[in-house]
């Protein structure tokens, strides 16, 4: 599966390692438009990433930067659908690779993000830059990434349309804009850390001016699993969220701690203001608000991220039991080979 960790992958046996890194300039007209049949910019970047996932000198770590706007950061839900597409279009390609979705606004310094402090230390990476977006919004954050990686774009797609700036000037409010909160509350098992949990963490970003609370069950909460036996180690699933986040979003502060009961502090902390959750899981935030309401606290809100489908109808939904099951058939059948 995708790696949130922030090492490149020694896979080229001493040869120059390919780490691609694209960057989007997200505007609200993007927004409105990515979901639609006709020529949109994510299909541009998609098949970008695709070409760089081929050949003799295929990337072997891939990291996307939305490069936001005051604007764009207030719609979330098409935020989320907009990330959502790029995982499922990467994904779709490769999982075998190391790759994120990165959020990146004007007051987040670019050397903050571990994976590009790493490959400035690193001699031994050659990146692959290219740039989407409008060109008055690209010249305005392509100096700062030239002068960490020291190379030329090899793609700048800008978009100059006369037609398109209008559009953009007469732009109506999308919807679905969304307050941030200080503090956003999510839990959840998050084992083998995938695209769907990127997902969830991402929404709670998203919608976060300052720190993010992350409960992780604990191995009381998870003996009913599947394959239980199969879960990774509560420390390792803490570090893998912790770790995402200061690749993602290093601008936020972080509280990752072990739930000992499925509510959490999400029950009696009067600091937080809201919850994240997926769609599958939302119904049980009814309980939490009506805890918080025999505190006297005032109850959360709910900011529910949408589910990540498959391109492929006959593909099974992403899910840590099924990389569980994975696994577990992985080990049997090792173990049937090793026996004489």
């Amino acid at each position: 599966m995708g790696d949130s960790n922030d090492d490149t992958d020694e896979r080229n046996n001493g040869r120059k390692e390919f780490v691609g890194v694209v960057v989007w300039c997200v505007e609200e007209i993007d927004l409105t438009n990515f979901l639609s049949s006709g020529h949109s910019t994510l299909k541009l970047v998609g098949n970008w990433c695709s070409e760089m996932l081929k050949g003799e000198n295929a990337v072997s770590a891939l990291r996307i930067f939305l490069n936001l706007t005051d604007e764009t950061t207030t719609h979330i839900k098409q935020l989320e659908l907009l990330i959502g597409e790029l995982y499922k279009s990467v994904e779709d390609v490769t999982a075998d690779i190391l790759f994120d979705v990165l959020i990146m606004t004007c007051e987040v310094d670019l050397r903050s993000y571990p994976f590009v402090k790493k490959i400035v230390d690193c001699n031994s990476t050659d990146v692959k830059l290219a740039f989407f977006g409008s060109d008055d919004e690209i010249d305005k954050v392509e100096k700062e990434f030239l002068d960490c990686f020291g190379v030329p774009p090899q793609l700048r797609y800008g978009n100059n349309d006369e037609a398109l700036k209008t559009k953009r000037a007469k732009q109506n409010d999308i919807g679905n804009s969304i307050v941030k909160h200080e503090h956003v509350c999510l839990g959840g098992t998050f084992d083998h850390l995938h695209r769907g949990h990127k997902l969830l963490l991402t929404g709670a970003a998203l919608i976060c001016s300052n720190t993010v609370h992350v409960g992780v069950s604990g191995d009381e909460l998870l003996t009913k699993k599947k394959h239980a036996d199969m879960l990774e180690p509560l420390a390792v699933r803490m570090g893998a969220v912790k770790m995402f986040f200061n690749n993602v979003a290093p601008h936020l502060n972080t509280n990752i701690f072990e739930l000992h009961d499925p509510m959490g502090t999400a029950a009696t902390d009067g600091a937080l203001t809201c919850i994240v959750t997926s769609m599958e899981t939302q119904g049980a935030i009814s309980a939490i608000n009506e805890a918080r309401l025999g505190r006297l606290l005032l109850p959360l809100d709910l900011h529910v991220v949408p589910l990540l489908t498959s391109a492929n109808d006959d593909t099974p939904k992403i899910s840590s039991s099924l990389i569980r099951e994975m696994l577990k058939r992985k080990g049997n059948d090792h173990a049937s080979n090793s026996c004489v």
